[in-house]
């Protein structure tokens, strides 16, 4: 049997002890079981909806029936949710990106919202991503392929379209 000198090599890998050691931070792990949490309450949600909906006034939004606007909207943020919650337990680069954008867009909404609440977690979300150790954290080679990675993308970027102009038209048909 060869001993391997070196203490911080593995004798099966060869790969430093540091680099096989690199654990997940406590926080993207929260942020990532969030996540989840949240496309479960998402879907929770949705079979909720025709009782949640019929005291409102609103039957269409941009010209389409509110209640299959909402669904699609729920399943597309759903399956986004938890594809973003394992590009951040992976620790891909893209995901803290798209996180991080994503809350930028929070801040926005709640802004126009005014909703204070709605306004700090994200920041403190933003301000922990771009901690230098959390970002280190964030170096892996993407597990999805560009393909899967550009459709979450997309579908970000329509989930934030969404959230903006359905924020900003209920906003003015509510005069608020």
């Amino acid at each position: 049997m060869e001993y391997n000198s070196d203490p911080y090599e593995d004798k099966w890998s060869n790969k430093p002890i540091n680099e096989l050691m690199r654990q997940r931070p406590l926080g993207v792990t929260i942020l990532a079981t969030l996540q989840i949490i949240g496309a479960i309450i998402t879907l929770v949600l949705v079979f909720l909806l025709p009782s949640l909906f019929r005291d409102y006034d609103i039957n269409e939004l941009f010209g389409i029936p509110f209640l299959e606007l909402f669904i699609l909207f729920a399943f597309i943020t759903t399956l986004v949710s938890i594809l973003l919650a394992a590009g951040l337990l992976n620790g891909e680069k893209w995901a803290r990106k798209v996180t991080i954008v994503f809350q930028i867009i929070n801040v926005v909404t709640s802004l126009i919202n005014l909703n204070i609440i709605g306004i700090a977690i994200p920041i403190i979300i933003i301000s922990y991503l771009n901690k230098p150790d959390i970002r280190e954290f964030f170096t892996r080679e993407p597990k999805f392929n560009k393909t899967i990675r550009n459709l979450i993308i997309g579908a970000v970027i329509l989930i934030i379209i969404f959230n903006l102009s359905t924020t900003i038209y209920l906003r003015a048909i509510t005069g608020l």
